[in-house]
């Protein structure tokens, strides 16, 4: 479809009334009209619809990035930026803290891992105490959380697995230290993939991390995917 019929077809369905259910309340009633005046002005500007819609497929995580591209254009940011991408060390603490919730929420390593631990084994391969990826997680889990945080710059892409495994403080599930090659392997299998092809624990992964860095402007900025 293009452009032209794209837009005309969904600025008739935003016109269209709108039906809430009898438990909504008047802020929701407003809210849905604020959503469709927004989506509305992001139709409307033709380089960024045909960027963000041109895809096989259009899921929650694609609509999350989206909007907050769209919020963060003109926003003047106050956070420290390395050549305009900001490592996880320098993110605001919120954000840490439900990245670090995250890895929790999917069981991706045993102990339950802290923010600080998180951020410290990501940067430098040094957290307080070992972690393990337990029997019910997989290295492709694992593997597809660093994968995000790569993508959005949030961990150096070149040594990141060296850096993670340096200490030996990342184990497999046989207890063993994570090997550099088999955790690059397992983010090397998401290199280009399709949300079609994410297991239902990784399609939950994935909306929860891109909701979490819609709150990281230069994570939504600079994402290479």
């Amino acid at each position: 479809m293009g452009y032209k019929a794209f837009l005309e077809e969904n600025l008739v369905k935003l016109s269209m009334p709108i039906i809430l259910d009898e438990s909504s309340t008047y802020a929701d009633l407003q809210q849905e009209v604020i959503d469709r005046d927004k989506v509305k002005h992001i139709l409307e500007n033709r380089k960024f619809t045909e960027e963000h819609f041109n895809t096989e497929t259009f899921e929650e995580a694609n609509a999350i990035r989206m909007i907050s591209i769209y919020n963060a254009i003109g926003v003047e940011e106050t956070v420290i930026k390395t050549k305009g991408i900001l490592p996880i060390a320098d993110y605001p603490q919120k954000a840490k803290a439900e990245l670090a919730e995250v890895f929790r929420n999917h069981d991706l390593l045993c102990p339950a891992i802290s923010a600080e631990d998180l951020v410290r084994l990501l940067t430098n391969g040094d957290p307080a105490c070992k972690y393990m990826v337990p029997p019910c997680a997989t290295n492709r889990d694992l593997g597809f959380v660093l994968h995000l945080l790569i993508q959005a710059g949030a961990i150096k892409s070149n040594r990141w697995s060296s850096i993670v495994c340096k200490y030996g403080m990342l184990l497999t599930t046989t207890g063993l230290k994570m090997q550099s090659k088999n955790l690059n392997a397992a983010r090397s299998y998401f290199i280009d993939y399709k949300q079609a092809f994410l297991s239902e624990k990784q399609r939950s992964i994935e909306q929860e991390i891109m909701k979490v860095l819609s709150g990281v402007p230069n994570a939504i900025k600079f994402w290479k995917k």
